[in-house]
């Protein structure tokens, strides 16, 4: 476990890592796409299909230094069948949504980051989709995602250096606020030129405001049982993921207006930030710490080892 003091600068470098490493790869990908000839290739297709092959390669090498030098749990006869496992971890599932009522700081945080997040990650997705109704052109809507990821890279680092000084919670709230002005601007939108100065402004928050969520959900968590929690979060914000899509979908289906639906992110945002602002850290915590001596609850404590 991370000590509390460098979490925040800890978890900023993990997702600065991942923009220099994807920007790298993506920017490879787009020369093959954009300049086949340079790579061998006859067109612009067969440099796509090869871009599918180096992303999976470039998974496989990079996950080999976590494969190799993180060690494994020792594993435990439980005698359970296949069946058995799935009724077993449904049960804890449905134990651990209970037990964090124990934390209220904790759900508090989840309920916010299920908000933000899912306007950070509609903006993520639907951002190339906007910009193509407005009729931007794909290679400038790659070339954009391309600078949020090498934007990216020193913000996060910058931002985790910040929450580190400032505290978390007040970066968070900064970077939240960002988005707001983002999705503001993103509404007026009108050429290339605005959707670059976007790009910009997304790769200074985005990063930052992931890691710095990952640092104090993980500071209101009980030491000995992150991974539980972090699964939940992890399962149910996949979940809660499908309304911000949804909402921009739906309002820019009934208005007729693409730039309507954007506007519906400033609910996730707006509700993001409430919730953050009325967190209270150090009772969170505490709150944690106190449970940290109870690994599991009664009701998903795992079957006995034989």
């Amino acid at each position: 476990m991370v000590p509390s003091p460098y979490r925040d600068d800890v978890s900023a470098k993990g997702y600065a890592a991942g923009y220099i490493g994807g920007g790298i790869l993506l920017a490879v990908n787009l020369l093959m796409i954009q300049q086949p000839q340079w790579f061998g290739m006859k067109d612009e297709l067969a440099g796509t299909q090869l871009s599918f092959l180096t992303v999976g390669f470039w998974w496989l090498v990079f996950s080999l230094p976590l494969m190799r030098n993180v060690p494994n749990l020792p594993k435990q006869a439980s005698g359970l069948t296949a069946g058995g496992y799935l009724r077993a971890a449904s049960k804890r599932l449905g134990g651990t949504f209970k037990d964090i009522r124990r934390y209220p700081q904790l759900s508090r945080m989840i309920a916010a980051f299920w908000f933000y997040n899912d306007g950070i990650n509609t903006i993520i997705l639907m951002a190339t989709i906007y910009g193509t109704t407005l009729g931007i052109g794909t290679s400038d809507l790659i070339l954009a995602l391309l600078i949020t990821q090498f934007v990216g890279f020193p913000s996060t680092i910058l931002l985790g250096k910040a929450a580190t000084r400032l505290g978390p919670k007040r970066v968070l709230i900064a970077t939240l606020w960002t988005y707001v002005v983002i999705v503001l601007l993103g509404f007026g939108m009108s050429s290339a030129l605005h959707f670059y100065i976007l790009a910009v402004m997304v790769g200074l928050v985005q990063g930052g405001s992931q890691s710095i969520s990952r640092s104090i959900l993980s500071e209101l968590m009980p030491p000995n049982r992150t991974g539980e929690f972090f699964g939940f979060v992890n399962i149910t914000s996949k979940f809660s993921s499908i309304f911000g899509p949804f909402a921009f979908g739906l309002i820019g289906q009934i208005t007729g207006n693409s730039r309507m639906g954007i506007l519906s992110l400033l609910l996730f945002f707006g509700l993001g930030i409430a919730v953050v602002m009325k967190l209270n850290l150090n009772r969170g915590k505490a709150d944690a710490l106190r449970n940290a001596d109870d690994p599991f609850p009664t009701e998903t404590k795992p079957p006995a080892t034989a």
